[in-house]
């Protein structure tokens, strides 16, 4: 057993140092601090978090399969892991060889009595009481709550929903392009509903204080992140439908004899594949051999303008503005062929 000569409490984490050359840290004692009788008593209790700081990670973790080692980059450091989801859906890593941070994002601390038989939701709210995310118990994808009795934590990693993806769309860039952006520095609530009875804390996102855009800066980066997030969702909800509309104009003229509806439907699916393909190119798994469609070109936005903590570049608005502006049009395309072609389709059937 290794002795321990000293503790410490900072900023409510406790250090342990040990007699070899190294210390432990226990992060947040927020929950043990706020703890009480009352609090014990409750059937459910949602702890006050205390301020998260908005660091970025610079480098990327690998990703792998489950019981293999994953090697990975951290500012320019080779890390080597073991990854595995936990039961709220979260990756927890085991590394060979590196420390282990603290949870990378909001930590909420909720206490229960007994374990609810229904389903509970933690709702993330913006200090304008405008839903972020909500989060269940009951999740069959994605991130969910632990409803266990005793105590019991989930981090929120501060990034809104993402882009709305599109089955079999293939982008060079990867699912990178669909991630939402992170929360801007600022005052937020958070609202956890058990048994149909809601309880709220607030908390805040402090600025990484080695960040020197100031929090209009921020803002700005937010804003245009938000906006071709939306656009890269509206663009996938376009093609999806064209894709759906071109399957239905398949099923019809393989059921007809009719010539002249034969070719008339043949017709509509050229106009809506040249559009589809323009949107998201099915041929573009390499930028050199295909040109990318406009999907992957607004979607590298995302990683360019959130690449560091700054302002968005004059050249990024600039080509936002271009690119959106030809995502409006192929839109504007569709909409006239529905309202022209496929009821003129629909007249002849």
């Amino acid at each position: 057993m290794t002795p321990i000569h000293d503790l410490y409490v900072k900023n409510n984490d406790l250090i342990a140092a040990t007699h070899g050359r190294s210390f432990w840290i226990l992060d947040d004692l927020t929950p043990l601090h706020q703890m009480s009788d009352d609090i014990a008593g409750k059937s459910a209790h949602l702890f006050k978090p205390r301020k998260t700081y908005r660091f970025r990670n610079l480098g990327r973790l690998g990703q792998g399969a489950e019981n293999q080692k994953i090697y990975g980059r951290i500012s320019g450091m080779m890390i080597t892991s073991y990854q595995k989801q936990d039961e709220t859906g979260e990756t927890q890593y085991e590394f060979l060889d590196a420390g282990k941070n603290p949870p990378s994002g909001v930590v909420f601390h909720y206490y229960l009595k007994d374990a609810p038989e229904g389903d509970m939701t933690l709702t993330i709210l913006d200090e304008y009481d405008h839903e972020i995310k909500t989060f269940s118990s009951s999740a069959k994808n994605g991130r969910k709550l632990t409803k266990k009795a005793g105590a019991n934590r989930f981090v929120w990693d501060m990034r809104y929903p993402d882009a709305k993806g599109l089955e079999g769309a293939v982008a060079p860039r990867g699912q990178d392009n669909l991630v939402g952006p992170v929360a801007v520095p600022g005052k937020y609530r958070a609202r956890l509903t058990v048994n149909g009875e809601s309880q709220e804390q607030k908390f805040k996102i402090k600025k990484d204080k080695r960040v020197d855009a100031s929090k209009k800066d921020l803002r700005e980066q937010f804003d245009l992140l938000i906006k071709v997030r939306d656009k890269i969702s509206e663009l996938h909800e376009t093609t999806a439908n064209i894709r759906s509309l071109r399957t239905q104009i398949a099923g019809w003229t393989g059921r007809v004899d009719d010539e002249s509806v034969k070719e008339a439907g043949k017709a509509l699916d050229e106009k809506l594949k040249e559009i589809e393909c323009t949107l998201v190119n099915p041929d573009a798994t390499s930028p050199r051999a295909f040109p990318s469609g406009l999907n992957d070109r607004i979607g590298a936005l995302t990683g360019l303008i959130s690449n560091a903590d700054m302002r968005p570049t004059k050249q990024s608005y600039e080509v936002y503005d271009k690119v959106s502006a030809e995502v409006d049009a192929q839109i504007a395309a569709y909409k006239s062929v529905l309202e022209t072609d496929v009821a003129a389709f629909n007249n002849k059937l």
